[in-house]
């Protein structure tokens, strides 16, 4: 399926939605059910559709699956309308943030991102994020913000606050949360500061971490594209826990802050744990000195409750399991950390970092070269476990956790 034009127009109190696909013999798409289904037609006649709701884990609100029924592969054009509110959308005076993947979610296959454009028509004197001004079609004319035909954002110009520095652009609308974006700006300085001491200077990337203050917490992340651009969203709809969010956010950019060090590794095999591990491990040792403890305490029990159901680090077929290179890894190296100290687990990580070419196989070779043959064993031999042995409840593990837990508090 391909997502060929995504049209929005203002309809009274709803948006109007026109969407242009081309899809496959028998293929469907997702609509949220927020939004109504008015009409699916192919060369301006309606074609009939079967509906039914979707696979629960791809909506976070339910959905439905709406298969046209085609004679052969072609152009069809949904016409649908409602407030983009509910999944991962937002929709207040002065900035409406436009979620399209609860229009044109494909089938649970390869799930990647489709270039394409998007018009906006209505709401006079709003702007999108990212765009041009068609002065033809009188429309602004985007593919979202940082290139992502997901994340659609359009808002009044004057509520539009920012504060950046050399890494990061914060963009938010309520003046209130000045002081808690200052903070961000601070902390990712800091964080840079400590990495580059701890393993190395690097150049920063031509494009900045951009992070939107909309709530959408539940979709918080970030993604390359160019030369590093990073992109997240930071404010939970509980305005009260604004607080503890900005804590979240700081371990969210130590991690993304992180693959400036930890990247290079195949991000399509299992080689990818070492650009995961590399970075959340980097997150780690900076909550460690510095916190929220909290965090750091949520984040190693997790991950020990949540590890070893997880396939191995080393697929039999050689593919990304994206829950184990994300988790197993990181595991691995708490494993290390508790058996051979926290020393130990740094040196990995600045050989790991300075690695001319990122592969486990250099990894192993750098340690059996600068530690010891006996640990380059020792991790290889993990590469292939589900299980380090690492439980929640083991007595000794608690106390390391509550230990390092009070280290970053102090």
């Amino acid at each position: 399926m391909k997502v060929i034009h995504l049209q929005l127009f203002e309809q009274t109190s709803d948006l109007l939605f026109r969407c242009q696909l081309y899809l496959e013999k028998g293929e469907s798409f997702w609509l949220s059910d927020q939004l109504t289904l008015g009409r699916v037609v192919s060369q301006d006649e309606e074609i009939a559709l079967e509906a039914r709701p979707s696979e629960p884990r791809l909506f976070r609100s339910a959905a439905r699956k709406i298969t046209p029924r085609i004679v052969q592969a072609g152009e069809i054009e949904i016409e649908y309308q409602g407030q983009p509110a509910g999944w991962g959308n937002v929709n207040r005076t002065d900035l409406l943030a436009l979620n399209t993947y609860s229009v044109y979610y494909p089938q649970p296959k390869t799930l990647s991102l489709v270039q394409f454009p998007l018009t906006y028509q209505g709401r006079p004197g709003q702007v999108m994020l990212e765009g041009q001004w068609d002065e033809a079609q009188n429309t602004w004319l985007s593919s979202g913000l940082a290139g992502d035909p997901g994340n659609v954002v359009i808002y009044k110009p004057e509520s539009k606050l920012t504060q950046e520095n050399a890494a990061a652009q914060f963009a938010y609308f309520n003046p209130d949360e000045t002081e808690i974006i200052s903070r961000m700006v601070e902390e990712v300085e800091q964080i840079l500061m400590e990495y580059r001491t701890a393993y190395g200077a690097r150049k920063l990337p031509q494009r900045k971490m951009i992070s939107l203050d909309i709530p959408d917490y539940r979709n918080a992340g970030a993604f390359q594209r160019g030369e590093w651009t990073f992109y997240t969203r930071i404010l939970p709809e509980d305005c009260s826990q604004i607080q503890k969010h900005a804590d979240q956010m700081i371990g969210l950019m130590a991690h993304e802050l992180g693959h400036l060090w930890f990247t290079g590794a195949d991000v399509s095999s299992w080689e990818d744990w070492l650009n995961e591990t590399g970075a959340e491990w980097a997150c780690l040792r900076y909550l460690m000195k510095h916190g929220p403890a909290w965090l750091l305490k949520q984040k190693l029990n997790t991950l020990v409750s949540t590890y070893a159901p997880l396939r191995p680090i080393r697929t039999p077929e050689g593919k990304n399991d994206a829950k184990s290179i994300h988790q197993k890894g990181t595991a691995l190296f708490l494993k290390l950390a508790f058996d051979h100290g926290m020393t130990v687990v740094d040196q990995i990580l600045s050989l790991l970092a300075n690695l001319t070419v990122k592969s486990t196989a250099a990894l192993l070779e750098a340690i059996r070269r600068e530690l010891s043959p006996e640990l380059a064993a020792e991790i290889e031999k993990f590469l292939d476990q589900a299980d380090f042995g690492l439980r929640r409840e083991d007595p000794i593990l608690k106390e390391w956790i509550e230990a390092v837990s009070q280290a970053s508090a102090e």
